[in-house]
């Protein structure tokens, strides 16, 4: 997982500008639809399995 949020030029260099126009909307679909909170961090992973 990444440290910090990637910029939108960022993204949209990575993406191209066409697939970045279908990211946006599909951000804002889920946006819509969910409410839940902005984190940015490693999803759980900083603890082992025994």
């Amino acid at each position: 997982m990444r440290e910090h949020i990637p910029s939108e030029s960022a993204m949209a260099k990575l993406l191209g500008h066409a697939l970045f126009a279908v990211w946006k909307k599909l951000c804002a679909a889920i946006d819509e639809a969910y409410e839940m909170e902005r984190q940015w961090n490693a999803g759980g992973k900083n603890w082992t399995l025994s």
